[in-house]
């Protein structure tokens, strides 16, 4: 599948095309992917199609991903790891692609922030929950440290009033006071605040103040990693 995808896609019949894109997708659906390998490597198969075919040639990619996120555990991980590599891929890492279809997939992922933030903020909501419920801890964690890792690399491509007026930030702030999850949560929020672009709608970040100033007084029992959260911050 992967040969076909990345050397042969775009001489494939277009009924060809569709029932590869299907495959992957009914992979990603059935849950059964349950080693983070094989994550991984259906989330670079889909997005090497979204490359070539997204938006204009697969207009339903969004829907797909918005269906997909909607289901079990497995199936809103393996979405962040799309629309991580989707980004890393395109706006970091985009060397191998034409001006012309770098500036396609960025005005896609540039109409698509909102839609994507919800996925975001979901995906974030549901696994925080069964985290702090107890419920298979371990994989709810992994879920949400995916889902934070996504948004770190999707704050380059935001719009601060974006940013400002998404429900997510209010599931955010307090994660920074969440051990296993703090530290990648403090990266996000030194991204934001180093956007050179700021304006008066970051005002939205120091209306989390206690938040942010309880996290920093957090004492953990690893006072390395406690320092060096709170010097990051500063």
């Amino acid at each position: 599948v992967e040969h076909v995808i990345t050397q042969k896609w775009r001489n494939l019949p277009d009924g060809s095309k569709a029932w590869v894109k299907e495959s992957l997708l009914g992979l990603i659906s059935d849950g059964m992917l349950s080693e983070r390998f094989l994550k991984e490597k259906v989330a670079k198969l889909v997005v090497c199609i979204a490359r070539m075919d997204w938006p204009n040639r697969w207009k339903d990619f969004m829907d797909n991903m918005d269906h997909l996120s909607r289901r079990g555990p497995i199936e809103k991980e393996v979405v962040m790891l799309i629309l991580k590599v989707l980004v890393e891929d395109t706006l970091e890492f985009n060397s191998d692609l034409p001006a012309t279809r770098q500036r396609e997939i960025s005005t896609a992922l540039n109409e698509s922030t909102k839609r994507i933030l919800t996925f975001l903020h979901h995906t974030l909501q549901s696994s925080l929950k069964n985290y702090s419920n107890g419920v298979e801890v371990a994989k709810h964690l992994g879920i949400a440290k995916t889902t934070l890792e996504t948004l770190t690399v999707m704050v380059g491509l935001l719009k601060i009033k974006t940013v400002a007026t998404s429900a997510l930030w209010k599931d955010f702030f307090p994660i920074l006071k969440i051990t296993d999850l703090r530290q990648i949560a403090c990266e996000i929020l030194v991204l934001l605040l180093d956007r050179k672009k700021a304006t008066p709608q970051m005002t939205f970040i120091f209306q989390e103040v206690e938040n942010i100033s309880q996290a920093m007084n957090l004492v953990t029992g690893n006072a390395e990693l406690d320092f060096l959260f709170v010097k990051r911050l500063y």
